[in-house]
């Protein structure tokens, strides 16, 4: 098929639009000089053209726009389970205490706990110091948070209807299940 030059439209004249009302996705079917089945597809009205292909057969043609069509609506229906997960109401309250395991080559632990909930969807933490309990090897053992708190108080968004939240570019804290957690210090 001869792609368009600037300025030529990209649906040829006579093509049949077909659209999808779940997910606004068109197809514009037409049969080229050669008499294949062909059709473009759009997304999204206005988009660049998703694909256009020649087809050996008719039927052929409609199987990869129904395969278009469901993708699209799936897609949709994902960015909507997406939006409603992010607007559920975390179940952080004042006095929870959230763990944070991390680190390359050995594992560090950290605790913090929510000092007050502001708005939706952000806490106030302040980190928590800890109780150190030597392990039966070197260099390894349990830590459980303490009552004295650790620097001052910061503010993070919760993540959408989790108990997460990002503490820092490269770890999370979430929810304490009131276990000692095990740390390694190889270095």
């Amino acid at each position: 098929m001869r792609i368009p030059t600037l300025g030529e439209p990209l649906v040829p004249e006579g093509a049949v639009k077909v659209t999808d009302k779940a997910s606004g996705a068109v197809a514009y079917l037409f049969t080229n000089a050669r008499g294949q089945a062909c059709a473009i597809a759009f997304q999204r009205p206005g988009a660049r053209p998703t694909w256009c292909h020649a087809f050996p057969s008719a039927k052929a043609r409609e199987a990869r726009i129904r395969s278009l069509f469901e993708a699209c609506a799936q897609a949709i229906a994902a960015k909507a389970d997406r939006k409603a997960t992010r607007l559920k109401p975390h179940r952080l309250q004042q006095g929870h205490i959230l763990c944070s395991m991390w680190g390359y080559e050995q594992t560090n632990v950290n605790f913090y706990q929510v000092i007050r909930l502001i708005g939706r969807n952000t806490v106030e933490l302040r980190e928590l110091c800890q109780v150190i309990q030597g392990g039966e090897h070197w260099a390894t053992g349990k830590a459980m948070p303490s009552d004295e708190f650790k620097g001052d108080s910061f503010t993070r968004r919760v993540h959408g209807g989790s108990q997460s939240v990002r503490v820092k570019s490269y770890r999370s804290a979430t929810l304490w299940d009131g276990k000692a957690l095990a740390w390694t210090a190889y270095h």
